[in-house]
């Protein structure tokens, strides 16, 4: 790992453990603690393949966000940005996290691995939106439904729970799409140095649509919301 990324995975870890102590984050009225577990669930059974055989379906490390106001990360029917492709095609959420930092109405920006446990704060009103690469492809990644998932209902109470029936595998539109766990200009099969390689799409994003065979959701991913006190 690079000495730069190592500082960012610095980063992130004193910021998830002053959440979690309640330092560095001044309290607003209505703000709320708030953790957000995303996990990998893949087995070696999980993609199947062409041959028969099968394999896993890896996550990357991701970009959590928690906004207000218009979708900083995504919209769907629209082109993605230059940090989005980069996550959707190499599982890079560097560009992404350093974009999600600098936009309108973010209020916390923080990069995830495979499997992590993250706390973040926010007041109703607020959102959680994320991506994460689906390994096995060319530009696909895991998000929420429609580009976002609600904290709070209409009355400002927290919604926690288990959230991955709101989560969708999307198609960035930058790549041509290859048959998933084979393709070679798919993440574990190209240059890492790379990281645009397949045919170009030039389309937009949204959820896949294609004639390969994805697992279910559940059986990759798992997104877990829960809420702490408020501040």
């Amino acid at each position: 790992m690079s000495g730069a990324a190592q500082s960012i995975r610095w980063e992130i870890s004193a910021f998830a453990l002053a959440a979690g102590l309640g330092m560095g984050m001044p309290a607003v009225a209505g703000e709320m603690a708030f953790t957000v577990t995303i996990e990998q669930l893949t087995t070696e059974e999980t993609l199947k393949l062409p041959d028969g055989s099968a394999t896993r379906a890896p996550l990357s490390p991701g970009a959590a966000v928690v906004f207000s106001g218009a979708n900083p990360l995504l919209t769907v029917g629209a082109s993605a940005s230059s940090g989005l492709q980069r996550q959707a095609e190499a599982g890079q959420p560097e560009d992404l996290l350093a974009a999600m930092e600098a936009a309108d109405g973010v209020s916390t920006a923080v990069m995830f691995d495979r499997t992590d446990t993250l706390t973040v704060m926010a007041k109703p009103g607020d959102m959680l939106t994320f991506a994460t690469m689906f390994g096995q492809s060319n530009d696909c990644f895991y998000a929420p439904k429609g580009g976002e998932i609600r904290l709070f209902d209409r009355d400002g109470r927290p919604i926690v729970g288990e959230r991955t029936i709101e989560v969708v595998l999307y198609d960035a539109g930058t790549e041509v799409n290859q048959v998933p766990g084979v393709g070679p200009d798919q993440g574990p099969r190209q240059d890492p140095n790379s990281w645009r390689q397949g045919e170009l799409e030039h389309a937009t994003v949204q959820p896949v649509r294609d004639i390969f065979a994805y697992p279910p959701v559940g059986e990759v991913i798992r997104v877990t919301v829960s809420a702490g006190k408020s501040a």
